[in-house]
């Protein structure tokens, strides 16, 4: 007889939070719902906020707040996104980006950018600063739907979405 796992729970008495991250997991990888985003930035409460609207609509966020712990969580964790905020210096930035892209190569990296999108050709979608967190959602939502393709597949010139989200197709 199958026993459902809030049953099973019970049973064991496990505490169904120390679970999350494990059905979440599950959610992932067999409805493609939930992504490990990874957030770089160094305005606390950007990130904060973004992280907040992130965990609301089921991904799995991670903080950096500086380049040291942008580098180690690279390094100790695969994520599905990142998101580049627009307080990190363009070498850091881009050194971030290859990274990400050596540790995954099918991690899907959204840049926001300031005043010039110049050297954000390893970025898959490109938002503006006057974006919001709903805003970051959407293009992170975006870029989990699209594919990669190579950049001699890419579509003309001058695309724009509604959203002011540049899908960067590689």
């Amino acid at each position: 007889m199958h026993v459902p796992p809030w049953q099973q729970l019970r049973k064991r008495r496990i505490s169904a939070l120390a679970l999350i991250p494990v059905i979440g997991y599950m959610f992932h990888n067999a409805r493609g719902i939930m992504a490990r985003v990874l957030l770089v930035g160094y305005v606390r409460e950007l990130l904060e906020e973004r992280d907040h609207v992130l965990r609301a609509a089921g991904h799995l966020p991670t903080m950096a707040l500086n380049q040291q712990t942008a580098f180690q969580s690279i390094e100790e964790s695969t994520y599905d996104v990142a998101v580049l905020g627009f307080g990190v210096p363009e070498q850091e930035r881009n050194e971030m980006a290859l990274r990400l892209t050596q540790a995954n190569a099918g991690i899907r990296i959204v840049m926001i950018y300031f005043d010039s999108i110049k050297n954000t050709e390893l970025a898959d979608a490109l938002i503006p600063t006057t974006a919001g967190a709903q805003d970051v959602l959407r293009a992170v939502n975006h870029v989990l739907k699209t594919e990669k393709v190579s950049k001699s597949e890419c579509p003309a010139e001058g695309f724009t979405s509604d959203f002011d989200v540049w899908p960067r197709l590689r």
